[in-house]
């Protein structure tokens, strides 16, 4: 079948249920399903740490997203970080120093949303996490495409 991926099942009945009704079990179900895979990442992330795959904090995600080196971006729903943005590079940053001829910093009012926008651009996944589980990352994380020494 083509542009359709399964997802999972779930039991109707056909002449009792409305549009309605099975558009919301749908949102329900995708919901369930988007939470269940962000939690796993979250629990891959601490080996993905350990091996120097993944990032996590604000300002080492938003360098390796600078690189182009994030494959998967975990944000945490509630996190929302005031930060700049370089005019000249378009590097995002917490900081406003400027360096290397990367221009003036331009206030971001959020950062993580810039994050998320320059990673769905770079096509890197993105997670967004709710509840505790986000409480065990830095408020923006990176599994990483390739490494940098």
């Amino acid at each position: 079948i083509t542009g359709r991926v399964p997802v999972g099942t779930m039991t109707l009945t056909p002449k009792q249920v409305t549009e309605a009704e099975v558009a919301r079990r749908v949102a329900d179900f995708l919901d369930d399903d988007a939470r269940t895979r962000a939690e796993s990442k979250v629990a891959r992330l601490g080996e993905a740490l350990g091996t120097g795959w993944a990032t996590d904090g604000v300002e080492s995600t938003l360098r390796a997203l600078q690189r182009g080196q994030v494959a998967a971006l975990l944000v945490d729903h509630d996190a929302e970080v005031a930060g700049f943005r370089m005019s000249k590079s378009g590097r995002l940053t917490l900081t406003a120093t400027s360096s290397n001829g990367e221009g003036d910093p331009v206030p971001v009012a959020d950062v993580i949303d810039d994050a998320i926008e320059d990673a769905l651009r770079q096509r890197a996944r993105v997670a967004v996490v709710r509840g505790s589980p986000a409480r065990r990352f830095h408020q923006l994380a990176g599994f990483l495409r390739f490494q940098v020494s």
